[in-house]
């Protein structure tokens, strides 16, 4: 008696899943790409400059500029996104801004335009001192904030938190014009618990109680 087998050959097929309310990115032909450049008369390439973009239907993305200046950003779909430009002892840009550190304008593209364009960085003020305590001693590691005075009154904190060397001097690159107040934490101790300088005010009230 001849037996006869079946033989089953299964095959792996791909198959796309698409998962509901997955966030998914979508990519497109449009570019847009440019150079960033200094704000002179005669304006000068500027190398690692952190340019970032956010807008669009894809994933916010960033780049740091070549040698000569360049960067891009490609397969991006339709839509309208900003452009910052950012740099050390430059005030950060948005393309489209009036004055330095002003408010962009969006750059709208369709899904197979290149756009090329150019953004101009202006260094900006430095603010720097030295923080010492009533005896002239200078104080190391105190946190210094930088805070714009505008014209409503309200202050707000520009640039970023930096702090003292152990001779008790800092610097605070990448300001733009205007007013400013500078603020002072002194750091925690390791209980929690922050040092404080009394005002003399403080100091001449409790001498005066003693």
């Amino acid at each position: 008696m001849r037996r006869r087998f079946l033989i089953l050959v299964l095959c792996a097929l791909p198959v796309a899943i698409a998962s509901q309310g997955a966030n998914t990115v979508r990519v497109g032909r449009g570019a847009i790409a440019g150079r960033v450049v200094s704000d002179e008369t005669a304006p000068q390439p500027i190398r690692r400059v952190a340019v970032a973009l956010k807008g669009g239907e894809g994933a916010d993305r960033s780049t740091t500029t070549t040698d000569d200046g360049r960067f891009s950003f490609r397969d991006l779909p339709a839509g309208r996104y900003t452009l910052t430009a950012r740099k050390a002892a430059y005030i950060e840009t948005a393309y489209g801004a009036t004055k330095p550190g002003g408010t962009g304008s969006a750059i709208a593209i369709t899904s197979e335009e290149h756009v090329e364009l150019t953004l101009r960085l202006t260094r900006g003020g430095v603010l720097a001192g030295t923080i010492t305590n009533l005896a002239q001693e200078p104080l190391s590691e105190v946190l210094i904030n930088a805070l714009s005075v505008r014209t409503s009154g309200d202050l707000k904190g520009i640039g970023d938190t930096v702090k003292t060397d152990d001779r008790g001097m800092y610097r605070i690159f990448g300001l733009p014009p205007g007013d400013y107040v500078l603020r002072a934490t002194m750091p925690t101790l390791d209980d929690g618990h922050r040092v404080e300088q009394p005002a003399p005010a403080e100091i001449d009230a409790t001498l005066r109680a003693l």
